[in-house]
C-alpha cells in the first residue's frame, strides 16, 4: 500500500461555557481533520486536537508541521505485515521525526483508521462546584479543586452518595501546607472515596510528604512524560490525554510500561470532536474497565458529530450515523 495524499481541514467549535483552561478562558475550540489517502481508494482521518493553556501550538503551526512532514512522504510504500510495530512512533510505518503530540495524535489516528463499531466504555463525570450531583450511585466523578470557596461543601455532598469514588484535580495550585488545610475540612467519609489526587502540588516531587501524612493516593498527569520512569511514592494512576502525550503508539507503550508496575491508566481527552474522542473511546475499551476521563462531548456545541455520543447507566455510547452525514459534514468544511 501506497501513501498518496493528504488534505487538512479546520474546524472551530463553541463551548456550551466558557472554559478555563490554565490562565486561558476559552470561548471555542479548535481542530485540524488530517485525511491520509492510500492507494487501492483507503483513506483515514485524524484529529489534530488544540487546545491554548495545555497544548500550546497554533492551527497554522500544526499545519506547517504537518505538511513539512508528510510532503516529502508521498508515494511511500508501506508494509504494514511487516513493520508494524504499535508502540514505536507512527507504529514503525512512517519515518521517526520529533513532532508535537497533536499532530502526532492526529496522523496516528488516520493511520489507524478501522471501520466502525459501537462501543460503549465506562466513564468519569466531570463536574464543577454548583453544578447538579450525579444521579445515579456507583459512579466516578473528577472535581476541579483549588478554584472556589463552596468546592469542600459540595465535595462533602458528593462523599455522602453511595458508591461514588472522587478523582480530584487540582492542577498544580496547591502548596503541601494548603493543600494538607483543604484535605482537613473533608468529611472522613468523603477522604475515604477520593480515588487520586490528580497533580495537586505546585512540585510534584512534595507529593511523597503528603502521601505519608494522609495515605492518599497520587495521579500524574502534566508530568507523566517527565516521572513516568522514576514516579514519586504513592502513585497509582497515570492520566494519559493521547493529544497532550506523544500520541497513540505513546499511548499503548504506557499501557505497557503501567501494567509492568501495577499501575492503571485513565485515557482523557482535551475536548476531542466526536471524531477524535471515538479514538480515545477504543483505547479505554482495549486498556481496562478503568473509567475513561473523555465524557467531555457534553461541553461542545457539536451540532454535526460524526457520531451518536449519549451518556447511559453502562457509559458513554458510541452509535453509527449514516456514512452520507459524515461525508456532508467533511464537505462543508474549508481546506486549510
Amino acid at each position: 500500500m501506497k501513501f498518496l495524499d493528504f488534505s487538512l481541514k479546520k474546524v472551530t467549535l463553541p463551548f456550551k461555557k466558557p472554559l478555563q483552561i490554565g490562565h486561558n478562558k476559552l470561548y471555542t475550540k479548535t481542530s485540524l481533520y488530517l485525511t491520509l489517502h492510500f492507494s487501492g481508494g483507503f483513506s483515514g482521518t485524524g484529529e489534530i486536537s488544540l487546545l491554548p493553556g495545555l497544548i500550546d501550538i497554533t492551527p497554522e503551526e500544526a499545519k506547517k508541521e504537518t505538511i513539512n512532514y508528510l510532503t516529502p512522504l508521498r508515494g511511500l510504500s508501506l508494509n504494514i505485515k511487516k513493520d508494524l510495530k504499535i508502540t514505536r512512533p507512527f507504529f514503525n510505518l512512517l519515518p521517526t521525526q520529533i513532532l508535537s503530540s497533536p499532530v502526532v495524535f492526529g496522523i496516528e489516528m488516520a493511520l489507524m483508521s478501522k471501520p466502525f463499531k459501537e462501543i460503549c466504555i465506562p466513564v468519569n463525570d466531570l463536574i464543577y462546584p454548583g453544578l447538579q450531583l450525579p444521579k445515579t450511585a456507583n459512579r466516578t466523578v473528577k472535581v476541579k479543586i483549588g478554584r472556589k470557596e463552596e468546592e469542600v461543601q459540595f465535595l462533602n455532598q458528593l462523599g455522602k452518595i453511595k458508591g461514588v469514588s472522587l478523582r480530584l484535580d487540582g492542577n498544580r495550585k496547591f502548596s503541601v501546607n494548603q493543600l494538607l488545610t483543604f484535605l482537613k475540612k473533608l468529611e472522613p467519609q468523603t477522604q475515604k472515596k477520593i480515588e487520586y489526587l490528580e497533580e495537586p502540588l505546585e512540585k510534584i516531587s512534595d507529593w511523597p510528604e503528603v502521601h505519608e501524612k494522609t495515605g492518599l493516593s497520587l495521579g500524574i498527569d502534566e508530568s507523566l512524560l517527565e516521572y513516568n520512569k522514576n514516579v514519586p511514592l504513592g502513585t497509582t494512576t497515570f492520566i494519559i490525554k493521547p493529544s497532550f502525550h506523544g500520541g497513540i503508539s505513546k499511548t499503548l507503550s504506557l499501557f505497557k510500561d503501567a501494567k509492568k508496575r501495577n499501575i492503571k491508566c485513565v485515557v482523557s481527552s482535551t475536548f476531542e470532536t466526536s471524531l477524535g474522542l471515538y479514538a480515545l473511546a477504543l483505547l479505554a475499551k482495549n486498556n481496562s474497565k478503568t473509567p475513561a476521563g473523555i465524557n467531555t462531548f457534553n461541553y461542545l456545541e457539536e451540532k454535526n458529530p460524526f457520531y451518536q455520543i449519549t451518556q447511559t447507566e453502562e457509559g458513554l455510547s458510541f452509535k453509527g450515523l449514516p456514512q452520507t452525514l459524515k461525508e456532508a459534514r467533511m464537505n462543508n468544511l474549508h481546506p486549510f
